[in-house]
């Protein structure tokens, strides 16, 4: 059963390694058949690397033609520890291989994808430039794959915050990855594109309308991992606050209380959402004489208290 690609990266979005053996395992199906490798795959989703790496080693003996024991083995090569030189370089000349034999295949792409990371984080000195350019490559090539448009998002991080240029330049790059943002079919890419701009409009520019709408375009997209949608929200909810957009502000600020009531910042967020209810004197509970009910795991009003003018 072939598993959606969006589907693994989300249910996977804290583990990369994870993600990654996943998205080939994917990949990879409706190949040629060949030897059995769903049990390296799967001692691979465990972390056990190296028993994985040789399985995918031993598979690829046998079968020199097999093109997914080569990539296998080529991905665990890079999480090998200790991390070598010399396992990185021969985990780079087997993608380029596996790049090299098809021009597009789900083998090839993925390869591609994994090749331009070696440049960007596993070489021991790393070539920010030269992994935007295959990133970049890769995107021209296949604009509708998910891993294409994963690495336009890392194209994108590593020429905003390595390339010098004037704010106005930069103002209007960003507002041309937000136009390209809008054209991305993968939910993850789209996402987390707009998680970048948000955080380049703020270091170059301060918070604004522009980085809150960016924002609450990726909340909309959806983020998986619960700590990441925690910080999302308290972020949403300071930028609406400080650009004026105080309903927007006490929306966001009351779905954080509810949801993570035990969130190291709740008591900070609910500092900043009685001063928004005190400054606006909208909230309900703070304008009725009725006791205020409040959740057993948390000192602020339940959802309940707020009756038919809550959320």
């Amino acid at each position: 059963m072939t598993i959606p690609l969006s589907r693994l990266i989300s249910q996977t979005a804290t583990k990369p390694l994870l993600a990654a053996i996943l998205l080939s395992v994917a990949g990879a199906q409706g190949q040629s058949p060949g030897p059995d490798l769903q049990p390296h795959w799967k001692e691979a989703s465990k972390l056990l690397i190296r028993e994985a790496n040789n399985g995918f080693t031993d598979a690829a003996k046998r079968d020199s033609q097999n093109r997914e024991s080569r990539f296998g083995k080529a991905i665990t090569l890079l999480e090998l520890q200790p991390k070598t030189r010399s396992n990185v370089e021969l985990a780079a000349d087997l993608l380029d291989e596996l790049a090299a034999e098809v021009p597009a295949d789900k083998i090839t792409i993925p390869a591609r994808y994994y090749r331009a990371r070696i440049e960007q984080v596993h070489r021991f000195e790393p070539d920010p430039a030269k992994a935007q350019e295959m990133f970049t490559a890769l995107y021209r090539d296949h604009p509708e794959h998910p891993l294409a448009q994963a690495g336009l998002v890392k194209a994108a991080t590593i020429d905003i915050y390595t390339s010098e240029r004037d704010p106005q330049a930069l103002a209007l790059e960003l507002a041309e990855y937000r136009t390209l943002a809008a054209t991305l079919t993968f939910p993850p890419a789209k996402r987390d594109l707009y998680l970048g701009l948000a955080a380049a409009e703020a270091r170059y520019f301060g918070e604004s309308e522009r980085s809150l709408n960016d924002l609450l375009a990726a909340d909309r997209i959806g983020i998986v991992q619960s700590q990441a949608r925690a910080s999302t929200w308290v972020r949403i909810a300071e930028v609406a606050r400080k650009t004026g957009r105080t309903d927007i502000a006490r929306r966001y600020y009351e779905m954080f209380l509810e949801k993570f009531p035990r969130d190291k910042r709740h008591y900070m967020v609910l500092g900043n959402w009685r001063a928004e209810c005190g400054m606006r004197s909208r909230c309900w509970w703070m304008n009725t004489s009725e006791p205020i009910r409040t959740s057993k795991s948390s000192r602020w009003p339940s959802r309940s208290a707020f009756g038919r003018t809550g959320w």
